[in-house]
């Protein structure tokens, strides 16, 4: 498309940005995989909502196909943070989104956490 039929296009796609807008929430289909694809390079047009639903698909297109198995951290309830801290540090960005199995040294049992609910433990724990 032309720079001059691309600027009047997106004139009008600014013009009725809110139909634009309420046409992409009530889609069922992935906005790169739509007609209105191609404002994805045009995200000033995109309101917050289209633009968090886009980025919440594209992470489940890049979760789909993760090996989901457990790691075991073992960690001291007397050193939570200390420990945690260590063995998180040394993990790889996919391993990160795997499950964590915490076992506290001394205690039985395992605690399967994601990373979410280990996030929000520390900082509950440390509050």
């Amino acid at each position: 498309m032309p720079l001059e039929d691309t600027d009047k296009f997106l004139a009008f796609a600014e013009r009725h940005r809110v139909v634009i807008n309420q046409i992409l929430l009530q889609s069922n289909v992935h906005l790169t995989d739509g007609t209105f694809g191609f404002l994805i390079d045009h995200a000033k047009i995109l309101d917050f909502d289209v633009k968090r639903r886009y980025f919440r698909e594209e992470l489940k297109r890049l979760d789909q196909g993760v090996l989901r198995r457990g790691l075991s951290l073992p960690v001291n309830r007397a050193n939570v943070f200390e420990d945690s801290f260590r063995a998180l540090d040394r993990l790889s960005a996919e391993e990160w989104k795997g499950l964590f199995r915490i076992s506290f040294e001394g205690e039985e049992g395992m605690h399967s956490l994601t990373f979410k609910a280990i996030n929000s433990l520390l900082i509950i724990y440390l509050i």
